[in-house]
């Protein structure tokens, strides 16, 4: 009878004369038999689903102090704990942590009680997950893992904890366990998302892919099925994604957007006008004039995508600014200050960026840094080094400041300095992005034995494949340079990666890195200044040359001490001081001479 009218309560939405009639059968069932402790549990549940949670709560307690190892009890007056805890989803200011003080506490007990109980276990697991306490909350998934290797909830929940702790390789390696042994819909979202966060783009794009029909093709895992696409160089693949979401949904600007860039990476420049015109059609607001502006940029229209900024600039300025304005309008004073300087506007640049600091405070450091570059790219390196002086007494510590200034030395070939100033930053031997600006300004020395260790050392540093693929294109771009063979790599397997190893090792022997770049004539050679560039066309060459080199002869005859000629005759570039061997070009069928 108690049951019965337990579930005629909860059927009609705890009514009150069932929930009493099944409270009064209940504590009839208990004064017929004392000792039968699950008809206990049983009303102290009920109270529980009835929202009497203090008469649970009493009537549990008076189990454990009449059985203090009767694990029921426990798990009412846990689960009691537990549901007052709060919302950990709303931070840890909504959370009653004497309550979830008091679950954790309960749940300990019931897995001391019984360590068999995954269920417990995982609970337990969830709580030390909440009160931040990730060496507990890994110790009681593995417990669970122990009893059950194939648990994928405690999978799931052990590489949460490895993510909380940012070892994203081991969380990863966890959900790849999960996934393969259940492939859910919200543990493979999970592991893409996981993916994505440690910018191994390629995989979270075949993650989401097979997220796709476990989701009925949602959207919002198309996008990002897209956009991971996007980002691990897969743009044919992505453009096709882009493309049929535009087909369902055509009337979305973002997607046009998203065309448009694509188009325009592939300088299809027809078709991403294309799709700027239906971006266009639906909103021509200033996001969609801002991509107009790139692309006018993108099609060498520099000046007129100047202009398109510069009236979005105008037209949205304002005494006062909501976050989302104040942030849209920050992106297009930086997007129209990088244009400024790319037009040699250095000045209108500077005052562009400077803008920047007045809407962000907390940005004026960047701002300097940007400012630093944009001096150094339009060669006033007198005035660059004096704002990044300046910026790095009013900045000390921060580290795009110092990167900026590190570089600055070296684009002066004060090489040593800026090395020291690089190593003496904070965690340098192990921080990547510093390791490659070391080997940079090594490379630019010349000293190639120690980028060499450099490089060595930014690989070890490196996380994802893209950047150990970065670090291995930068080494063979330093052999190339210094004329050594590169090393057999069977990691790399892909053809498209020994396609990019050797464009970027010709690219290097042709012209230098982009900090010496910034100081010789675009297109200069790296051939060593004592050699002169070979001579082009046979009518260059003075007469006497050309008549030996007709004649097929190597050398030329000594002229006569007595000989005279009305013209100076250019002296000819010699294999050695001793010797009178013409430079032979490739007009003559022959080859250069070795150095």
């Amino acid at each position: 009878m108690a049951h019965l009218n337990g579930e005629l309560a909860s059927a009609y939405g705890n009514r009150g004369e069932y929930v009493n009639k099944a409270i009064d059968y209940y504590q009839q069932a208990m004064k017929l038999d004392p000792g039968a402790s699950y008809i206990g549990e049983e009303l102290a549940d009920f109270y529980i689903q009835a929202g009497q949670i203090e008469r649970a709560s009493q009537l549990a307690n008076d189990l454990i102090k009449a059985n203090p190892d009767n694990t029921e009890a426990h798990k009412i007056l846990a689960r009691i704990y537990a549901r007052q805890i709060g919302d950990p989803e709303q931070g840890q200011g909504k959370i009653d942590q004497s309550m979830l003080k008091a679950a954790v506490a309960e749940y300990k007990k019931i897995t001391d009680l019984n360590p068999k109980d995954t269920e417990s276990l995982s609970m337990l697991a969830r709580l030390y997950r909440v009160s931040h306490d990730e060496a507990g909350a890994e110790k009681a998934y593995r417990a669970v893992l122990a009893a059950d290797p194939n648990d994928d909830d405690a999978l799931s929940g052990l590489a949460a904890v490895f993510a909380d702790r940012g070892d994203m390789t081991n969380a990863i390696a966890m959900l790849k366990q999960a996934v393969e042994k259940n492939p859910d819909p919200r543990t493979v979202t999970t592991l893409a998302e996981f993916y994505e966060q440690s910018k191994q783009f390629s995989q979270a794009a075949d993650t989401w892919k097979m997220a796709l029909p476990l989701t009925n093709d949602n959207v919002q895992v198309r996008r990002h099925y897209a956009a991971t696409l996007l980002a691990a160089g897969r743009g044919d693949e992505a453009l096709k994604v882009f493309q049929d979401l535009a087909t369902d949904d055509p009337k979305n600007p973002e997607i046009q957007l998203q065309l448009v860039d694509l188009y325009q990476r592939k300088r299809d420049f027809p078709a991403a006008h294309a799709a700027l015109a239906k971006a266009q059609a639906i909103n021509n607001g200033p996001e969609v004039r801002a991509a107009e502006a790139d692309l006018l940029d993108a099609e060498g229209k520099t000046a007129q995508a100047i202009t398109v900024l510069e009236g979005l600039v105008v037209q949205g300025k304002k005494s006062q600014y909501s976050e989302p304005e104040r942030a849209q309008r920050i992106d297009l004073l930086e997007r129209l200050g990088t244009m400024q300087a790319k037009a040699q506007k250095t000045q209108d640049a500077i005052g562009t960026f400077r803008q920047v600091a007045e809407l962000n405070p907390a940005a004026a450091s960047k701002v300097e840094a940007q400012v630093v570059e944009t001096l150094a790219a339009a060669k006033d390196f007198r005035t660059a080094r004096q704002v990044a002086d300046a910026a790095l007494k009013k900045f000390p510590g921060d580290r795009l400041v110092a990167l900026e200034h590190a570089a600055l030395l070296a684009e002066q070939e004060q090489y040593d300095a800026a090395i020291n100033e690089l190593k003496a930053m904070p965690d340098a031997s192990k921080d990547r992005q510093i390791l490659l600006q070391i080997a940079q300004t090594q490379d630019s020395a010349k000293r190639f034995a120690d980028e060499a260790r450099t490089l060595d050392a930014a690989e070890a540093a490196s996380s994802s494949d893209q950047e150990k693929e970065a670090v291995v294109l930068k080494r063979s771009a330093m052999l190339a340079a210094t004329g050594s063979m590169m090393p057999p790599l069977p990691s790399l397997e892909s053809s498209r990666m020994r396609i990019r190893i050797a464009r970027f090792s010709y690219r290097s022997r042709r012209f230098r890195t982009r900090r010496n770049a910034s100081t010789m004539r675009p297109g200069r050679s790296m051939r060593p200044k004592r050699f002169p560039p070979p001579i082009r066309r046979k009518e260059a060459l003075p007469s006497r040359a050309a008549r030996c080199l007709s004649a097929g002869r190597a050398t030329m005859p000594p002229r006569s001490s007595s000989a005279k000629s009305s013209r100076r005759i250019p002296t000819m570039p010699m294999r050695s001081t001793t010797s009178d061997t013409c430079w032979r070009t490739a007009e003559c069928g022959s080859t250069k001479p070795s150095r």
